[in-house]
């Protein structure tokens, strides 16, 4: 769907601010350029593009809670192994 966009109103309500005549249609050509370069989306692109970024979010989100979980057990095994060493040391040594 292409944008419309209303040239002499643009190039008259800046002649109004007190722009010169040429510049201002200059400038209304130009934005009435910049509101048509782009395409319309329309709203089940926009739920399609959600859907796949939030299918993204979540699958990242998944993968970090694995490796959170993960690294806790490192941590948890390593703290096991110290404190079976420091029983170790405080039994055995005179």
């Amino acid at each position: 769907m292409p944008a419309t966009f209303d040239t002499l109103a643009a190039s008259e309500a800046l002649q109004a601010v007190g722009v010169e005549s040429g510049q201002a249609r200059a400038i209304a050509n130009q934005l009435r350029l910049a509101a048509g370069a782009g395409q319309g989306v329309t709203h089940p692109e926009i739920e399609a593009a959600l859907a796949k970024l939030e299918t993204k979010l979540l699958d990242r989100i998944a993968e970090s809670e694995r490796r959170t979980t993960a690294q806790l057990w490192r941590l948890f095994g390593g703290i096991v192994a110290v404190a079976g060493l420091v029983v170790a040391l405080i039994k055995y040594l005179p």
